[in-house]
């Protein structure tokens, strides 16, 4: 018996995310960049349901737990510490937690069969196979680009402010369900 896959993917974004929301852990690195000023890298890491902590390149290091509504940024070079309460937040984005957000987007993009999803076929990222899904949201574009083999992302873009100036996210170097210590996420 031989089966023959005529350019559709062989894995959908319902495997994904399925396979982001079974996640626990996660560390990435995410670089923002808006049209104009030079991009920034962030290295993340994730605890589900809603704890996070994000190193920027420029050396602020931000901790929250959603779940708490709580988030503590550091800015050691100016021996500086905030702690904010995210209810209070007037700015949303303000303690954004990228990858519950990913995952939330994928998960409503799922359910609901008049959502516009393309599926963008097969390419090489970083020398892994992949599968790409793009996503068309209200004011954002969201491309996953997923290994074929376990349905985990490889490679996650997010383009905000299609009119300019453009806002764009790209999350890489993912590590799932790897150990992390608790204490790097602390709000005390």
């Amino acid at each position: 018996f031989v089966a023959f896959n005529f350019g559709s993917p062989s894995v959908a974004l319902a495997d994904v995310a399925k396979q982001l929301q079974d996640i626990r852990t996660a560390t990435f690195t995410r670089t923002a960049s808006r049209e104009g000023h030079p991009a920034v890298t962030i290295k993340e890491t994730f605890v589900g349901p809603s704890a996070f902590r994000m190193e920027s390149s420029s050396g602020m290091i931000m901790v929250a737990d959603q779940g708490k509504e709580k988030m503590l940024t550091l800015v050691p070079a100016q021996k500086v510490a905030f702690m904010f309460d995210l209810q209070d937040a007037p700015d949303r984005d303000h303690g954004k937690n990228w990858l519950q957000d990913v995952r939330q987007q994928i998960r409503d993009a799922v359910a609901k069969p008049d959502e516009a999803i393309e599926e963008l076929g097969s390419r090489k990222i970083d020398g892994r196979d992949a599968v790409g899904f793009q996503l068309q949201l209200e004011n954002r574009e969201l491309t996953v680009w997923a290994d074929p083999a376990t349905a985990l992302p490889i490679q996650i873009e997010s383009t905000t402010g299609l009119v300019s100036p453009k806002v764009s996210h790209v999350m890489t170097d993912f590590e799932f369900n790897v150990e992390v210590d608790r204490q790097l996420l602390s709000l005390e």
